[in-house]
């Protein structure tokens, strides 16, 4: 029977900032995210509309209530007052 030695790959660095890109000892359970800020933007508005389809699955009222506190932070808000089944009314809010 043969007897093979481990072999292990040395962490790689990059050698502008020596930041180690290879595996390391240590898990990480979520890791910084670096991109430019339209992008950033998108990615905090895709999480933001998986929230409100899980919300809406759950609970109407729960769903309409967090639109509304994401309307209010845009200068707008929301009503379903006299509107028909299903939609909402947005208006400006004054300052």
């Amino acid at each position: 029977m043969k007897h093979f030695k481990e072999f292990r790959m040395p962490p790689m660095t990059m050698s502008r900032d020596n930041t180690i890109v290879g595996a390391r000892d240590t898990d990480l359970e979520e890791a910084p995210l670096v991109m430019d800020d339209p992008g950033l933007l998108k990615g905090i508005f895709d999480k933001l509309e998986d929230m409100f389809k899980k919300k809406k699955g759950k609970n109407e009222k729960d769903a309409f209530a967090f639109l509304q506190q994401l309307a209010s932070l845009a200068g707008f808000g929301l009503s379903k007052k006299a509107q028909t089944k299903g939609k909402s009314y947005r208006y400006d809010l004054k300052k």
